[in-house]
């Protein structure tokens, strides 16, 4: 009997082993993909490298206990947290159905691992850390519970005020976005209370952010602010202000005595837990009716740019990086030279010493390309206000070389996108099929961009 259930045993790790094998093979190529080449990859391995400090914090402040601890299982704390999952769902829908193209597996994947990274590193620090230590020092009864929540939760959000110089985030948005983060931390530090199950509140963490985050997969990663209105201003905020209201109230929903009575030191009285329990439909009304009070807020345009450009997808065999500091053009009769230095681009006419510079423009770099007798000269850099980035591009026939106005025209033929993505790479790619040359851009978010007649597009 005994060398049966061996027997079994032993084919049952087989067979699992097997179908681990096949899953593994197939998931490893399209994981790493996603990683290496994935719009979020960059961000994600980053993630990890957070979430290693995190765990040595939790290492030095001995909390290493939350990894283990479950006061529920995981799908009983999904269930607590439902709320949070529900408006999720809804958000990740509504952001899918607003889509203008149909993102890469490898991109939705990368975004995927990038935010539930997100949700492991801060539910460590934020839960598991900061909300513990609170709770262990301080709270024994239920109203030191809520303000204990409620101050790990205000240092949660605070955290995302970095986003203004590290995101690049307007200050608008990073307002708001600091007081949604910490009625939404309220929320998750009250579902961790009631369920003590790190692993549930990072997920519901991690899939917030990323039904909140697809929305922005088919455009660049790179986001600058318009012309904010007094409108855009008020109605934002309000929104932020709700939101958070009904966050925190969902949490105090929570926190009812009669679900938190064996977590806490004091025990609670029939009488004060029934009159906890008549105050939820209370709690429910409000919520429901600042949920929908949302929709009466005067509309406003969003000034936020977020640069959204149509796909195309183009058979490549050639992907080149020059840098240029001079180039030069020229034909049977002329030679111009373009240089850069010091930040300054210039046009000088070797044969006749004609030379013409950009005013109050700072090159940071600049490419060139010739399709037949074409050339396509295109700029990177700063306006004379050192904020906005911009693109300067020109084509130019090569018989255009033999008039006297060649530099002067040149330089007035350049057209400027304001607001463009911030570049951190030119190069060209060559079309396969065409033989033809397209400069390519690279952002400094790992976007791809390529200019075709005057215009960009994704690319892929």
């Amino acid at each position: 009997m005994k060398k049966l259930k061996i027997v079994l045993l032993f084919l049952k790790l087989l067979l699992f082993f097997f179908i681990y094998e096949i899953i593994s093979n197939q998931l490893y190529p399209i994981i790493s993909r996603s990683i290496l080449y994935g719009r979020y990859g960059r961000e994600f391995i980053v993630e990890m490298s957070c979430i290693l400090l995190a765990v040595i914090v939790i290492i030095i402040f001995k909390n290493t206990y939350i990894f283990k601890e479950k006061k529920e299982n995981f799908s009983k704390s999904l269930l607590i947290g439902g709320f949070m999952i529900g408006l999720s769902f809804l958000s990740l829908l509504v952001n899918l159905l607003s889509l203008k193209t149909n993102p890469l597996i490898i991109d939705v994947l990368s975004l995927l691992l990038y935010c539930l990274s997100i949700g492991v590193m801060e539910e460590i620090l934020c839960r598991g850390w900061i909300q513990n230590e609170f709770i262990e020092k301080y709270s024994n009864t239920q109203k030191q519970v809520i303000i204990s929540i409620l101050c790990s939760s205000i240092i949660f959000g605070g955290m995302h005020i970095s986003n203004i110089w590290i995101g690049g985030q307007g200050i608008i948005e990073t307002i708001a976005q600091i007081i949604q983060a910490i009625g939404a931390g309220f929320l998750l530090g009250c579902i961790y209370y009631r369920t003590k199950n790190i692993w549930a509140n990072a997920f519901i963490h991690g899939f917030w952010d990323f039904a909140i985050y697809i929305s922005l997969i088919d455009t660049i990663k790179d986001c600058t602010e318009g012309n904010i209105t007094k409108t855009y201003l008020i109605s934002s905020l309000l929104i932020s202000i709700i939101m958070s209201i009904i966050y925190i109230l969902i949490g105090l929903y929570l926190l009812r005595k009669d679900k938190i009575k064996d977590l806490v030191s004091i025990k609670y009285t029939a009488e004060e837990i029934e009159k906890s329990e008549k105050n939820k439909s209370r709690l429910i009304f409000i919520i429901i009716v600042l949920y929908f009070s949302i929709g009466y807020l005067p509309e406003y345009d969003n000034p936020e740019i977020c640069y959204n450009y149509d796909l195309k997808e183009i058979s490549y065999n050639e992907l080149t990086y020059p840098v240029y500091t001079e180039y030069q053009l020229d034909n049977s009769n002329n030679q111009y030279e373009l240089k850069l230095e010091d930040n300054i681009f210039s046009i000088t006419n070797l044969k006749t010493n004609e030379k013409q510079e950009f005013y109050n423009k700072t090159i940071l770099n600049f490419i060139v390309i010739q399709n037949n007798d074409i050339y396509t000269i295109l700029l990177i850099g700063y306006n004379e206000y050192q904020t906005d980035t911009i693109t300067y591009i020109t084509n130019i026939n090569e018989k255009e070389l033999d008039t006297e106005e060649f530099i002067s025209n040149t330089i007035k033929s350049f057209n400027i996108i304001e607001n463009s993505p911030t570049v951190e790479k030119t190069g060209y790619i060559i079309d396969n099929q065409n033989n033809i040359k397209y400069i390519f851009l690279e952002t400094y978010k790992k976007d791809k961009l390529i200019l075709i007649d005057n215009n960009l597009y994704l690319f892929n």
